[in-house]
């Protein structure tokens, strides 16, 4: 049986995992993962005293506390974003790049107008004429929008003039309501999927269960500028370690909507850092944000009295 459980750990990825105090996977619990991105953890046992639990889920860890025959319900996280989601476009050798469409869209091209790239969408040239303020700030006056409706399927884009030769100012940028995924785009399921390139506010909103006893709580924030909402009252700010907020009394045992806000660098923007190489040869492997966001759904740790 020990070899069979081993080979079904590789086979069949865990969603949620809980471990006891000792670090072992807890065989105490039922476990139940919901297809919304929440879960429940119910406790087996008939222990008198509540015990100490870690809970592993999206990449990361939380503490919590377990009592006999007691359950812990773990957030379904909606993941919104303040503005629309980023794809750093990079053309070929040829001079072309392709990308795909799972579904009709409305897509955003910032196309570069300092040292001007122009370029043709499935063999029809493209003027974009309009302020591409969808972009970051400090990029907006070197580029130039337009919108396109576009069909399902793969669609070419061809370079006609210009060179795309800056690693920090990409030739053209495709803003828009999407994920992404390589080079395809699909719609956003807001759940924290497709969205490397993201450069903005990273919203993430639940309803959460505040333990009776709760002094506060903290977040591993990928070191990001975040704020905390309860039921829409702003908890203040963080900028630095510890990422901790206190917790008033009336809001302890209490099921409250839980929004987190975090702002991320521009860093993502620039896309994956290993095409740098095809810019500057010499690149030295890093820049300044390398990994502005590790994290795209965080968990509550609740400090207790």
């Amino acid at each position: 049986l020990t070899d069979l459980f081993e080979k079904l750990e590789t086979v069949f990825k865990r969603e949620i995992t809980v471990f006891d105090s000792s670090g072992n996977l807890d065989a105490n619990v039922f476990i139940r993962a919901f297809a919304d991105g929440g879960g429940c953890i119910q406790d087996m046992s008939d222990a008198p005293e509540t015990r100490k639990i870690t809970v592993r889920r999206n990449g990361l860890s939380a503490a919590y506390e377990l009592g006999g025959r007691c359950s812990i319900e773990l957030p379904a996280w909606e993941i919104l974003r303040d503005r629309d989601n980023l794809f750093r476009t990079s053309f070929g050798p040829d001079g072309c790049f392709e990308f795909e469409l799972t579904e009709p869209m409305i897509l955003k091209f910032a196309v570069r107008s300092f040292h001007a790239i122009e370029f043709e969408l499935d063999g029809k040239a493209i003027a974009a004429d309009a302020p591409a303020e969808w972009l970051p700030k400090g990029f907006q006056p070197l580029y130039r929008s337009c919108e396109i409706q576009l069909k399902a399927g793969m669609h070419h884009c061809r370079k006609t003039a210009g060179e795309d030769t800056y690693a920090y100012l990409p030739g053209i940028w495709i803003g828009g309501d999407f994920a992404v995924t390589g080079n395809v785009l699909s719609k956003d399921l807001h759940d924290g999927n497709g969205l490397n390139m993201y450069t903005g506010i990273l919203i993430q909103k639940a309803l959460v269960d505040i333990p009776q006893n709760a002094a506060g709580v903290s977040f591993n924030t990928d070191e990001l500028v975040t704020e905390l909402f309860l039921d829409g009252e702003p908890f203040g700010t963080r900028i630095s370690r510890p990422f901790f907020w206190s917790i008033p009394e009336k809001y302890r045992g209490q099921r409250l909507n839980m929004e987190i806000r975090r702002r991320t660098s521009i860093g993502p923007s620039f896309g994956n850092v290993l095409q740098f190489r095809n810019y500057h040869p010499t690149w030295p492997g890093f820049y300044s944000g390398q990994y502005p966001i590790r994290h795209f759904i965080i968990e509550p740790e609740f400090k207790l009295l």
